[in-house]
């Protein structure tokens, strides 16, 4: 029984670390031979770090950086390799700049940006200064292989 636990917090580990980053929170993104398997997967670790300080935009403008920066990165097929990251700059003509940054942490193999990037950017903006669709600041999306920040204004920080 020893056995069996610790193969499946390793195959739950290797699926929260694995080649891709896997939206276990939604059985449409689960691979084809999970599937097969009838395997269930819970919720990974999430943990959305709020700015509630800082420059602010809308959340429509959050939306257009963040959607741009998903359908480039898997237009491309973006891999983040282990200890490395992925960053952009989003500017759009006026003052204003949205930071993008995906980290791949805690030393788990390489992940490729796919649609889950949605998922963890729409989190930021979302679950963070949910009062109000004109003054959001962002913030931070740490899970067990990444740390993904959502930062308007914040354009010159490790860039």
């Amino acid at each position: 029984m020893r056995l069996l636990s610790f193969a499946f917090l390793a195959f739950t580990a290797f699926l929260q670390c694995g080649g891709t980053v896997i939206d276990v929170t939604s059985r449409t993104n689960i691979p084809l031979e999970l599937e097969k398997r009838n395997v269930t997967l819970g919720p990974r670790d999430e943990r959305v770090d709020c700015y509630n300080i800082g420059t602010t935009t809308t959340r429509d403008r959050l939306k257009f950086a963040a959607d741009w920066y998903c359908e480039n990165r898997i237009s491309h097929g973006i891999t983040v390799e282990s200890g490395g990251f992925d960053k952009e700059i989003i500017a759009f003509g006026d003052p204003w700049v949205v930071y993008v940054y995906a980290y791949n942490i805690n030393g788990c193999p390489a992940w490729t940006i796919n649609d889950n990037c949605y998922h963890i950017l729409y989190a930021i903006m979302d679950n963070c200064n949910t009062d109000t669709v004109t003054a959001k600041q962002g913030g931070e999306l740490w899970d067990p292989c990444g740390h993904w920040r959502l930062d308007p204004g914040n354009w010159d920080y490790e860039y």
